[in-house]
């Protein structure tokens, strides 16, 4: 596992979450296609999100894992489009500082 690129992506989408007007505008479907192109991009390159690890990301922040994307039950719920951007990136976030665990 590449620990350096790791860390790369977590500096990277913790800018997103920081700043996302500057990286998706404001549109609340953008952060799908933002974080399909991460992670295309990362698996081009030999980095895969463990999805054992992300469900567990999931669960923990108290989101039910399914095909249904997250980004939904969070729109389902009502939350408005900042913490929408910030619970969905600190999912991410922590999914791949997870990742950085492992042996």
């Amino acid at each position: 596992m590449d620990k350096t690129n790791i860390t790369l992506i977590i500096q990277l989408l913790e800018r997103v979450r920081q700043k996302p007007g500057m990286y998706l505008g404001n549109d609340v479907h953008a952060i799908l296609h933002f974080m399909t192109g991460v992670n295309c991009t990362c698996s081009v390159f030999g980095l895969q999100r463990d999805e054992a690890i992300y469900k567990a990301a999931v669960i923990e922040r108290g989101w039910e894992y399914s095909a249904k994307a997250t980004l939904y039950q969070m729109m389902k719920k009502g939350m408005d489009y900042f913490h929408i951007v910030n619970e969905f990136f600190t999912i991410e976030i922590n999914a791949w500082k997870n990742m950085l665990e492992l042996p």
